[in-house]
C-alpha cells in the first residue's frame, strides 16, 4: 500500500500536470460536495439565502434566454460588456420566470388539478 501511495506521488511532467487537474477539478468538486452536505444546517441553510433560491427556480428561464440577451449586447458592437450582459441575462431570466413561467405554470396546476374540491358531486 506505502509503495503505491509513493509511486502514485513520483514527479514527472505527466503527474505535474495531474497536481494542477486535482487542484483545478477536485478542489471545486469537493466544496460543491461539502456545501451541499452543508446546506441544511445553520447558517449554510438554503432557507436563509434568498438570492441563491431565486436564482435556482429562475435557471431555466435564464438558461433559455441567455442567448437572446448575449446576441443583442453584441449587436451594440461595444466591448467589454461582461458584467453587464451577465446581469441583464440574468434580470432578463428573473423577469421570464415571473411574468411567463409562473403565470403557465399557476394556469396548468389548475387545469389539470385532481384535488377533490374540482370532482363533481353526485346527484
Amino acid at each position: 500500500m506505502l509503495a503505491a501511495f509513493s509511486f502514485s506521488h513520483y514527479r514527472t511532467p505527466d503527474r505535474i500536470y495531474a497536481d494542477y487537474l486535482a487542484l483545478g477539478w477536485g478542489l471545486p468538486a469537493a466544496l460543491i460536495v461539502a456545501g451541499a452536505a452543508l446546506s441544511d444546517r445553520g447558517a449554510l441553510s438554503t432557507a436563509q439565502w434568498r438570492i441563491p433560491q431565486l436564482l435556482g427556480d429562475a435557471s431555466y428561464s435564464i438558461y433559455l434566454t441567455h442567448l437572446l440577451v448575449l446576441s443583442a449586447v453584441r449587436s451594440f458592437h461595444i466591448p467589454h460588456l461582461g458584467i453587464l450582459t451577465v446581469l441583464a441575462s440574468l434580470l432578463v431570466g428573473i423577469s421570464v420566470h415571473f411574468y411567463v413561467e409562473r403565470p403557465i405554470g399557476r394556469l396548468l396546476n389548475s387545469s389539470f388539478s385532481t384535488s377533490p374540491q374540482y370532482a363533481q358531486t353526485p346527484g
